[in-house]
């Protein structure tokens, strides 16, 4: 099992979405998101290489408009996945 760390960015993104009661569909899709990198060999897999300024990072695609943008830090035998955001397609590139 992976280790996960949360940024938070990611942790306000992800309440805002709570609070929002046409985000529940999208809530459990991120739920699925995390537990499928949690588990996965390879999470590097389970997503779209980003490229120029994010090219460190990886977007996980929950909905058609909605992104869980992450990162992957491999040191010896471990895995760590960095939780950076929570947001739509547009967005995913508003890194400040």
């Amino acid at each position: 099992m992976n280790e996960l760390a949360v940024t938070s960015k990611f942790q306000k993104l992800l309440k805002k979405k709570n609070k929002e009661s046409s985000q529940r569909y999208v809530i459990n899709k991120i739920s699925t998101a995390i537990e499928s990198l949690r588990n996965s060999e390879n999470p590097e897999s389970l997503g779209e290489k980003k490229k120029g300024k994010l090219r460190e990072c990886y977007a996980y695609e929950l909905t058609k408009s909605s992104r869980l943008l992450y990162q992957v830090e491999r040191r010896e035998e471990k895995i760590r996945i960095v939780l950076l955001r929570v947001c739509s397609h547009k967005q995913t590139y508003d890194i400040d």
